[in-house]
């Protein structure tokens, strides 16, 4: 740990260079990365969780997301 801090220390400028141009990747990056709020697309079509959830949002709707917690249950 020590040798990387020296290292990064000592080479100043080219560590903010090698940074700058990650930088420079990522955001070029930024258009092609896909995102899937679908947790479901990842279990077998047989799953039970699956049939559930496909049940529930015959019922309700495919509503958004919430996030709750639950203490003593």
């Amino acid at each position: 740990m020590k040798k990387i801090a020296r290292l990064v220390v000592n080479h100043k400028l080219v560590t903010v260079i090698i940074f700058a141009v990650l930088t420079v990747i990522a955001v070029v990056c930024i258009p092609f990365v896909n995102i899937n709020y679908n947790d479901t697309s990842y279990l077998p079509k047989d799953s039970s969780l699956k049939v559930g959830l496909q049940s529930m949002y015959s019922d309700f709707g495919e509503g958004g997301n919430a996030t709750m917690m639950v203490s003593r249950v």
